[in-house]
């Protein structure tokens, strides 16, 4: 069977092409993490810039909370956390650790849609917990409901459909609950 020099030609240029997208993975896979660690990085620098409480510290946490709100982490939280907790006037440091709170619940409620599961959505009902606005809270609340019935939902169906029975033989086989 002989190929002609097209099939041969198009065959070389497929495999350069998947050579290309492959080194072109490898390459820029961890772009986006990197970039999230240069933002944590200088987020990181201008809330430790010093430790007093002055007025120009709080205007560093605050402008911080406006970047976290856009790009929110973990470590972020964790580190503005601390940032917060020196802050001497009680008032502020109310109302930057509300601030951090609704903060702390969207990213809690990010990861239980994404994730799905029990747990990630009890830890998200603990972050909307610590929320006082009622309005905020509120909110958080009626989004974490949805994700939650949809956990249920699936734990329900998933429940349902792998229960399984002994039979006489004393094998186990899998049954379908059509009745829920």
């Amino acid at each position: 069977m002989k190929q002609s020099k097209s099939e041969f030609f198009f065959f070389i240029l497929s495999i350069i092409l998947v050579i290309f997208l492959g080194a072109a993975f490898f390459i820029f896979r961890d772009s986006e993490s990197k970039a999230e660690k240069i933002d944590y990085q200088t987020s990181s620098q201008s809330t430790t810039t010093s430790s007093s409480t002055s007025e120009e510290d709080t205007t560093n946490i605050e402008q911080s909370l406006a970047s976290l709100k856009a790009n929110p982490t973990q470590d972020g939280i964790s580190s503005l956390q601390a940032e917060i907790d020196k802050v001497s006037d009680g008032t502020k440091k109310a109302q930057l650790q509300e601030e951090l709170n609704v903060i702390a619940a969207n990213l809690a409620i990010t990861t239980a849609d994404s994730l799905r599961t029990a747990d990630s959505v009890n830890a998200a009902q603990e972050a909307i917990n610590k929320v006082s606005d009622a309005t905020s809270k509120a909110n958080l609340q009626a989004e974490l409901d949805t994700i939650s019935q949809a956990v249920s939902a699936a734990a329900t169906a998933t429940q349902s459909y792998t229960d399984t029975y002994e039979d006489e033989t004393g094998s186990a086989a899998l049954t379908t609950d059509y009745a829920q």
